[in-house]
């Protein structure tokens, strides 16, 4: 790392945690950018409000690591169903995950289902029949605060409303209305199932504000178009002829 540090003209980094960190080894310049999707063809979807009786939460994930803390959450889950009469709870998995990636344990009133790998047109299907995902809830155990994830722009590009435990780099860097995330602290305490629920009856009492400004974050901020010319901008400060 110290080597390419010292042939390089400047660095990006993903995070403003991680720049601090490579600063400590170099004083050169630097910029955010936070990761990027193609938003080319946005798809033909939007989370669906609650009915009071089924809470359906998506993780879209390529591996079930320790750092999205779905221990977590199914321990805070757990916790709300043992004093909960009235409200089941459904978790819909989508990527290379199964029931064996979690060490799942039966807990009564929560089902589990695994989409495995997804397409749009599946990835649409669930957002559309889903109230709420899931982005990282145990960045902790990375020794991370920060950062940027990839299924953070994929929830807004699916217009999804999520539940986030660290800080993202998109919204740090951005002017952006955070009106659709429900952030929880960056350690193992208990989620509290039932502000989840009271925001995404918030949420859903004004969706159409909701999916307005999430279409705004997609078309301005998340295309790699953008990323793209930040990094031209930043090569053209740096590069001296």
């Amino acid at each position: 790392m110290k080597l390419t540090l010292r042939y390089s003209l400047g660095f990006i980094a993903n995070s403003y945690e991680l720049e601090d960190k490579l600063s400590a080894f170099t004083n050169k310049k630097s910029i955010v950018s936070p990761n990027a999707i193609s938003i080319s063809e946005r798809p033909q979807s939007c989370f669906s409000n609650f009915d009071g009786k089924v809470l359906k939460m998506l993780l879209i994930a390529s591996r079930p690591d320790l750092w999205h803390g779905i221990d977590r959450l199914l321990n805070s889950c757990d916790h709300f169903l043992k004093s909960n009469k009235e409200v089941t709870i459904e978790l819909n998995f989508a990527g290379e995950m199964d029931d064996r990636s979690f060490n799942l344990v039966p807990i009564n009133k929560l089902s589990t289902n695994f989409h495995g790998v997804c397409g749009k047109e599946k990835l649409q299907s669930l957002v559309n029949k889903c109230n709420i995902a899931i982005a990282p809830l145990a960045l902790y155990r990375k020794g991370m605060n920060s950062t940027s994830a990839i299924k953070v722009a994929d929830y807004i590009n699916y217009r999804i409303p999520f539940i986030i435990g660290y800080e993202d780099s998109l919204f740090l860097k951005y002017p952006i209305n955070t009106n659709f995330v429900f952030i929880v602290e960056n350690n193992i305490s208990q989620i509290d199932i039932n502000e989840v629920i009271k925001f995404i009856n918030d949420v859903s009492l004004n969706r159409m504000e909701i999916l307005n400004n999430m279409d705004f974050i997609a078309k301005n901020y998340l295309d790699w178009s953008i990323r793209f010319k930040e990094y031209i901008n930043f090569a053209k400060r740096i590069i001296t002829i």
